[in-house]
């Protein structure tokens, strides 16, 4: 039975961790052992029990390895302890953000293909489109609480030109997750079937400046772009 829409679904929240190891092998990215965080790029390291930096891939030749990264990505077999649930879970995303940063639209089309799974016909995916680059323009104000002001001054150090750049980037993020999913093919996958938009999500914890930098942003780009609601 079609559920109708989820309105509160956060795409870094979305991919199951066996997806993003996947794309952590594909893209052979390094992982630290004791923390079970993706470090850097490119790594070959040895598959060894010695290495304290090991190449992601590691994790397919070892399941030990491999079940530690899915427990630590995720929520699954957490037990109540010195660490609680909140504080498991929002410790994940710092250990597997490099991972996002080349695969945006393939993600996309992995929650697109979950939404339908769950029989949703339409879905709202809360993401921070062009995030780095709205907190980098916020990151030149001198805060000092003058909203007005400080819109004038994001304006005037390329504000408008960011935002032409995000569109495109999603755009191309979009492309690639119709793509994945084969839309428009005599074998598209459920997801295409999912209307797909997307909240601006604003990081908060981050300095004022740059906190309103994005909320700009989003504001911006609810008003230009009927994609972002």
């Amino acid at each position: 039975m079609p559920k109708g829409g989820d309105l509160h679904n956060h795409l870094g929240g979305a991919i199951y961790a066996e997806n993003l190891i996947g794309f952590a092998v594909q893209d052979r990215l390094c992982l630290d052992r004791r923390s079970l965080g993706i470090v850097s790029a490119a790594c070959d390291t040895p598959c060894n029990k010695e290495s304290a930096i090991l190449a992601a891939q590691c994790a397919d030749r070892d399941q030990e390895l491999y079940n530690s990264i899915v427990d630590a990505w995720s929520i699954r077999n957490w037990e109540r302890g010195y660490e609680s649930g909140h504080d498991h879970f929002f410790s994940t995303f710092s250990k597997f953000e490099r991972v996002f940063e080349n695969h945006t639209g393939e993600f996309i089309a992995v929650a697109m293909n979950q939404a339908a799974a769950d029989h949703l016909q339409y879905l709202e995916l809360m993401h921070t489109i062009g995030g780095s680059s709205a907190a980098l323009l916020g990151a030149k104000l001198n805060w000092d609480g003058n909203f007005s002001e400080a819109r004038q001054k994001l304006i005037a150090n390329g504000f408008e030109e960011n935002i032409s750049q995000i569109r495109k980037q999603l755009d191309g993020d979009e492309q690639t997750a119709r793509k994945k999913l084969a839309c428009g093919s005599d074998s598209p996958e459920p997801g295409c079937q999912v209307t797909t938009r997307y909240l601006y999500q604003v990081l908060r914890g981050f300095p004022p400046e740059q906190v309103f930098a994005q909320i700009l942003t989003g504001f911006k780009l609810a008003s230009v772009d009927p994609r972002v609601v």
